[in-house]
């Protein structure tokens, strides 16, 4: 089998979601006869692709949705990976654009993946029945003596110098949650602790460069004790677990972190650095080996015998087999892949793809390259070249057809068009509403006022998908809509 993770960007190969997910798994894949490749989703045609199944990753619009339908339409599996809850808070109206992105994705895929039992039930609650598997992000490869010689020197430089050395490594920010750089405001007065124990304490902040605003700075700043901060990089990351003795990973409550996998602890644990985790026990599968609270970890240093230990490390070997394994979870994967996720199949439709108030132009290009239909509605104002254009006239929805994609109308409409015009210099002929609907039913739906149009979004683009099935027949609709704006609008494929 050929399994293909679409990407939405060259830069996101390096980013720890593949990093660390594919990249740990793609050789224990190929002894189970799965040949994984990462591919930038730009640069993919899902019309001729070899791939088997394909897994979509972190690509949130209307781009991969129709990838997915026309990979469905040749056979293809299609599944999508989901590492981040921007999907359950309901309430906030910021993240309605995930919401729909999603709500029409899954209708599309025979199989979803995420990393936790929490995204899993985030999945179900969208479309429950759907063939999920949680698949837990691999540990990084570790010498079991390699690194018990490392604890033991950690352990007795930190005793012998009275310095103890933390790191904290991970995306500062977040344009939705107040989380990493503001995780750690809030919870480092815990470490104020260490410093009252008389120890030289020094702490390393690793992380990306759009956190380090005046903001971001600022709570560094706030910090109980000395810190210096070093932009994110594998190498840096590398040296400073290496030399710390603890990492400290605080989690609050919300949903976006309590969906989040075991990667951080296990990563600062194969390079010999105690973990010190607060807040929400996201971590609480290796409460053996972490630390809960400072008092605790300064009395088994003061002892001379901390958790993660010469004497410990094979339990934490056995914690990596259970639930961070590459090779059990490409077997598992593997078993996934040629079970349940190959069972469901649908039957190929035509693909009409119909822009929102904000829309993209990547997906306007890949319908057109898959056959399919790229529709205004009359929310849209993008200057391409449509197959068919909606508008609110006078009398209701005005809908107009292209003369390139007049002669796939229904056989009995094509001698209905009538009044043609020209938009943008491509000619288009007008096809009047099936005489069952009332042009006042369609004048309501389509009102001047900005917020009397967001009201009845979603009954505007039910009413563009029952024209356009009218007229062309069947087919799998898409909507594209990358506004913030919200413009909920249910199911609609």
């Amino acid at each position: 089998m050929r399994l293909s993770i679409l990407v939405p960007s060259e830069e996101y190969r390096s980013y720890a979601g593949a990093r660390i997910r594919y990249h740990r798994l793609a050789y224990e894949l190929a002894r189970h006869g799965i040949v994984l490749t990462t591919e930038n989703i730009g640069q993919f045609d899902p019309s001729t692709t070899d791939s088997d199944a394909v897994l979509i990753s972190k690509c949130h619009d209307a781009q991969s949705l129709v990838a997915a339908a026309a990979l469905s339409n040749r056979g293809k599996l299609v599944g999508v990976d989901l590492f981040d809850d921007y999907f359950s808070q309901n309430t906030d109206s910021r993240l309605v654009a995930y919401r729909n992105w999603l709500t029409q994705l899954l209708e599309i895929c025979d199989f979803a993946l995420c990393s936790t039992k929490e995204m899993a039930a985030v999945i179900q609650a969208f479309r429950s029945g759907l063939a999920t598997h949680v698949m837990n992000d691999p540990a990084p490869a570790h010498d079991a003596d390699c690194v018990s010689a490392l604890l033991e020197k950690k352990l007795h430089d930190a005793r012998s110098e009275r310095h103890i050395k933390i790191t904290w490594f991970g995306i500062g920010d977040n344009p939705f949650f107040p989380v990493g750089l503001a995780d750690l405001s809030f919870h480092g007065v815990l470490l104020k602790e260490l410093v009252r124990s008389g120890m030289d304490v020094e702490l390393t902040i690793l992380t990306n460069r759009r956190a380090l605003t005046v903001d971001g700075l600022s709570l560094v700043r706030e910090l109980p004790i000395k810190s210096r901060v070093v932009e994110w990089n594998e190498p840096a990351e590398r040296e400073a677990l290496a030399q710390a003795l603890m990492t400290f990973l605080p989690v609050n409550a919300q949903p976006f972190s309590i969906a989040k996998s075991l990667n951080r602890a296990f990563t600062a644990l194969s390079s010999g650095s105690q973990v010190l985790s607060v807040g929400y026990p996201l971590y609480e599968a290796l409460d053996e080996l972490i630390y809960r609270n400072v008092e605790t970890f300064l009395n088994d240093l003061g002892r001379g015998s901390l958790r993660l230990s010469t004497e410990t490390i094979g339990r934490y070997c056995e914690a990596v087999k259970d639930l961070a394994s590459a090779e059990t979870e490409a077997e598992r994967l593997s078993a996934f892949l040629s079970g349940p996720a190959s069972q469901r199949k649908s039957q190929p439709l035509a693909i009409s793809l119909i822009h929102g108030q904000s829309t993209r132009a990547e997906a306007h290009n890949l319908v057109h390259t898959v056959n399919g239909l790229s529709v205004a509605s009359p929310y849209c104002s993008a200057p391409f070249t449509f197959d068919v254009v909606f508008r609110c006239g006078l009398g209701g929805l005005e809908m107009l057809v292209s003369q390139v994609a007049s002669h796939r109308l229904l056989p009995h409409l094509q001698n209905r068009l009538k009044g043609q015009e020209s938009i943008r210099g491509t000619k288009y002929d007008r096809l009047p509403a099936p005489s069952g609907l009332a042009p006042a039913q369609e004048s309501q739906i389509c009102p001047t006022p900005f917020p009397v149009q967001m009201a009845n979004y979603a009954r505007l683009m039910s009413q563009i998908k029952k024209r356009m099935t009218d007229a062309f027949g069947p087919c799998r609709t898409i909507i594209s809509e990358t506004s913030h704006l919200q413009f909920p609008f249910g199911k609609v494929a």
